[in-house]
């Protein structure tokens, strides 16, 4: 995620081997909102599973 923030950011990071995205036209926001809902699919399975630990830890703690 940190990767898709910095190539968004107005910074020439091309020595890095970071592709800008062009936030301020409208294919770049198209581009930027693609790679962000990538990013969150991907991640969805790790949100899921840590909520359910979260929620037995809680039950946990309350004595549940």
């Amino acid at each position: 995620m940190r990767e898709l923030d910095m190539r968004a950011a107005p910074y020439d990071l091309s020595e890095y081997n970071y592709t800008p995205i062009q936030v301020e036209t409208p294919e770049g926001r198209r581009q930027y909102e693609v790679e962000q809902r990538r990013l969150s699919n991907k991640a969805a399975p790790l949100r899921s599973e840590l909520a359910s630990i979260l929620e037995a830890l809680i039950g946990v703690a309350v004595g549940n």
